[in-house]
C-alpha cells in the first residue's frame, strides 16, 4: 500500500478530497476497513438505542407491564435497524434485500449462539463473575459480527475486487 503524495508546503489549498462518486479510500484498504468499523459501532449505538428506547417506551409510557416482551419488540426493532443502517450506510449494499436478510439473520442468530455459548463457559465453567463474560463476551461477538458482515452477508465479489490476499493492504 502506498501513501499518497503530500505538499511539501503547509498550502492546504493544493490538497485534495474526495468529491461526489470518488472514494476516500480504495477498496480492501486500511481505511476503508476503519471506516466501515465506526459506520458499524454507529449503527450499532443506534440500534441499540432503538431497542432500549421501545422498551422504555412500551413499558413507561404505555404502561405495559411486562418487559420481557417489551425487549422482545425492542430486539425485533433494533435488528431490523442495524440490517437497514448496516446495508444502506455502512456497506453501501447493491442488491435487493432478499438477497442480504437470510444471510443477515443466520450471521445474528449464529453470534447470539457464539455470545451465549462464551458466557456460559466462562460463568459456569471458569466461575467468573457474570459481568467480566458478558464484557468479553460483547467484545469478541462486534468484532465477528462486523467480519461476518463485511465478508460474508454484505459481500458483494462483483464490486470488490482485490489484488491482493490480505483485505488489510
Amino acid at each position: 500500500m502506498s501513501l499518497p503524495d503530500f505538499p511539501q508546503s503547509r498550502d492546504v489549498s493544493k490538497l485534495s478530497f474526495p468529491s461526489g462518486g470518488q472514494k476516500a479510500f480504495p477498496a480492501g484498504s486500511v481505511g476503508e476497513l476503519a471506516g466501515q468499523g465506526m459506520r458499524f459501532a454507529a449503527v450499532g449505538v443506534a440500534a441499540t438505542s432503538v431497542h432500549f428506547l421501545t422498551v422504555v417506551l412500551i413499558v413507561d409510557v404505555l404502561g405495559l407491564p411486562n418487559a420481557t416482551l417489551a425487549t422482545f419488540a425492542g430486539c425485533v426493532l433494533g435488528i431490523l435497524t442495524s440490517y437497514a443502517g448496516n446495508h444502506r450506510w455502512t456497506f453501501k449494499a447493491r442488491r435487493r434485500h432478499l438477497y442480504y436478510f437470510s444471510r443477515f439473520l443466520t450471521a445474528y442468530a449464529s453470534v447470539m449462539l457464539l455470545h451465549t455459548g462464551l458466557m456460559y463457559v466462562m460463568e459456569h465453567l471458569l466461575g467468573l463473575h457474570y459481568v467480566i463474560p458478558f464484557a468479553a463476551a460483547t467484545g469478541v461477538s462486534t468484532v465477528v459480527n462486523f467480519l461476518l458482515n463485511r465478508y460474508v452477508v454484505f459481500a458483494d465479489k462483483r464490486r470488490r475486487p482485490r489484488e491482493s490476499a490480505s483485505p488489510l493492504e
